[in-house]
């Protein structure tokens, strides 16, 4: 009988540590060097028949005025 070689079974184990160790550093990465950004929430607390009790959160960047678009962008939905 021929014994398989030690290195087919490193090989195969290998490769999902390869795979997590190339996807670990973006988000360090991120982490490390990225901008903490506040934003103004206003919570919502509503009862889904299906979810059952939730929370789902607005943003304040969520919503834009009028007066704050431009007119051509205006235009845009009133035509639509």
């Amino acid at each position: 009988m021929k014994s398989k070689p030690l290195f087919q079974p490193l090989i195969v184990f290998s490769i999902p540590v390869l795979i997590l160790i190339i996807m670990a550093p973006p988000p360090v990465l991120t982490t490390l060097t990225g901008k903490e950004i506040k934003i103004q929430t206003a919570p919502v607390d509503p009862t889904d028949l299906f979810r059952g009790s939730y929370v789902d959160l607005q943003y304040g960047i969520e919503s834009v005025k009028l007066s704050q678009l431009d007119d051509s962008i205006i235009s845009d939905f009133k035509r639509e």
